[in-house]
């Protein structure tokens, strides 16, 4: 965090079995995505390929043993400055005795990235092309037997 707009963000939300039952079975991960972000995929670590339903992304994750928890990496774009915000709620076949650790939310803070300056006319260097500047043929005869000059004096010196 923060992210700029129109880049991807990942959620990665770990699901843990603290017991006592193990395996817990069943095991669904409901994930509500931020309406203002464009869901980009779903990757669990086990079970089921996931699936979305408007914001309502569902991961069926089967059964997870107190030893290995699971992981499901969730990806999104960003589509506008602001805040999104990610909440992943968890459930099992048996009952949980402390539901309270059985959801987690994040916020993530997009920022605008301010506009690339314009590139300069004629192609940068600092250097630009002035359409309207009197032409002096005298002066680009003499620009160029400089230049012919200096090129046969470096020749000379390495002869």
């Amino acid at each position: 965090d923060p992210v700029a707009v129109s880049n991807n963000v990942t959620y990665t939300i770990t699901v843990t079995n603290n017991g006592p039952t193990s395996p817990a079975t069943g095991v669904v991960l409901t994930d509500m995505l931020d309406a203002s972000a464009t869901f980009v995929s779903a990757t669990p670590s086990q079970g089921a390929a996931c699936a979305r339903a408007g914001v309502t992304l569902t991961c069926n994750l089967g059964n997870i043993s107190t030893a290995t928890p699971a992981t499901v990496s969730v990806v999104v774009k960003a589509n506008a400055a602001g805040t999104i915000n990610n909440t992943a709620t968890v459930a099992g076949t048996e009952s949980d005795p402390v539901a309270a650790n059985n959801s987690a939310a994040q916020a993530s803070i997009i920022i605008a990235l301010p506009a690339p300056a314009p590139a300069p006319v004629g192609g940068g260097g600092g250097c630009s092309i002035v359409p309207d500047a009197p032409f002096d043929p005298a002066l680009l005869m003499l620009l160029l037997l400089s230049s012919i000059a200096l090129v046969r004096r470096r020749q000379c010196k390495y002869k």
